[in-house]
């Protein structure tokens, strides 16, 4: 019996696309853009009572 069970994990992080200067600062507050970037995508685990697990990866800092 699984003490942790994940199923179909998903993080998305929306990543602000701002330009350099007022101008660029000034058209993003009136018409702010995203890029969806995507962490971790359908990720499947279990973990049972005494197992030790570690996750080694890319963290989605920018």
């Amino acid at each position: 019996m699984a003490l942790i069970e994940v199923k179909n994990l998903v993080k998305k992080y929306k990543i602000s696309e701002k330009k350099n200067g007022l101008i660029g600062y000034i058209k993003f507050l009136f018409n702010p853009k995203y890029t969806e970037f995507t962490a971790v995508n359908n990720i499947n685990f279990s973990i049972e009572e005494g197992e030790l697990v570690g996750y080694i990866g890319e963290n989605g800092a920018r």
